[in-house]
């Protein structure tokens, strides 16, 4: 299955270069700077190889702060409020009074707590950066979010959990089946990750149903990952075809990421490992993100 050059591939690899030194100008993309995309593109040799760089770039979506944050008040605002009124917990009075609570110690007064996911055991993973943010920013009132396992009055039976993203689902059901004595206190687990792979939600949903899960956007196969690309001369098939003879002198374990779901996709806060490994490989190849 050979693959083949369009026409004005050159054409087009310029095109997209340029936008994305535009998006780091503005600061769009505000953990990637000239001197990471330049040696990124440096990896890739010929006009064939490129191309397809040029068509990763294209399809790749980032998430800076500024759009996180967005992200979170679209779940604190809409998709939130609707979960705990369906399930009998909280009816917001309005959503002005409601964020003033959550922003300040009246948070307390609230049926519920937040968490974060420890996803390594380490202090400072992207679930405790998460809360960091949304507290520095007034989004949460800083003291309301605790640790599943720790001590917390047993009038509150909800648990609202805060991550970044859901990629495989493997992360959080392995999470929770080590702390399923401590969860088993609450009768009602709210799961708010910015980000949720369709596999991954239907994952936690087949292991773990009583999971309520409220992500501000889901990413699917067909519009965030590599195998949504092809062109007028190339399958997606011989895109993968060619991407993986690219990339095979790399022996990279996942060169189609964690899952194999290849999704072109990262945060100000993360890179997932489900991402298109070319995207964070650190060896003998010049990264564009660090995981």
């Amino acid at each position: 299955m050979s693959f083949k050059l369009p026409l004005l591939s050159q054409e087009f690899f310029d095109e997209v270069e340029t936008h994305c030194y535009l998006l780091i100008k503005n600061n769009y993309w505000d953990k990637i700077d000239n001197y990471t995309l330049k040696k990124w593109l440096e990896n890739f040799k010929t006009d064939n190889e490129k191309y397809l760089a040029s068509q990763i770039l294209f399809h790749f979506q980032y998430r800076n702060e500024k759009a996180m944050l967005s992200m979170f008040k679209q779940i604190i605002q809409v998709y939130l409020p609707q979960k705990l009124d369906e399930l009998g917990v909280y009816t917001i009075p309005s959503i002005r009074e409601w964020e003033k609570m959550l922003s300040t110690d009246k948070a307390f007064k609230l049926p519920f707590r937040f968490s974060t996911i420890d996803k390594e055991d380490k202090i400072g993973t992207s679930g405790h950066a998460l809360f960091r943010l949304y507290a520095q920013n007034n989004l949460i009132y800083k003291d309301i979010g605790r640790v599943i396992d720790s001590d917390m009055d047993d009038k509150v039976k909800t648990i609202i959990i805060v991550d970044d993203i859901i990629g495989s689902g493997e992360q959080f059901i392995k999470f929770y089946k080590k702390h399923k004595t401590a969860f088993e206190k609450f009768k009602n687990i709210i799961y708010c990750p910015l980000v949720a792979h369709e596999e991954g939600i239907a994952n936690i949903k087949e292991e773990l149903s009583h999971i309520h899960i409220v992500p501000a956007e889901v990413l699917t196969k067909e519009e965030h990952s590599f195998y949504s690309i092809s062109d007028e001369l190339n399958s997606n098939d011989s895109f993968q075809s060619f991407y993986q003879e690219v990339v095979e002198k790399l022996k990279i374990k996942f060169p189609l990421g964690f899952n194999e779901q290849a999704i072109l996709y990262a945060m100000n806060i993360s890179t997932p490992n489900n991402n298109l490994s070319v995207i964070y490989h650190n060896k003998q190849w010049n990264p564009f993100l660090k995981r």
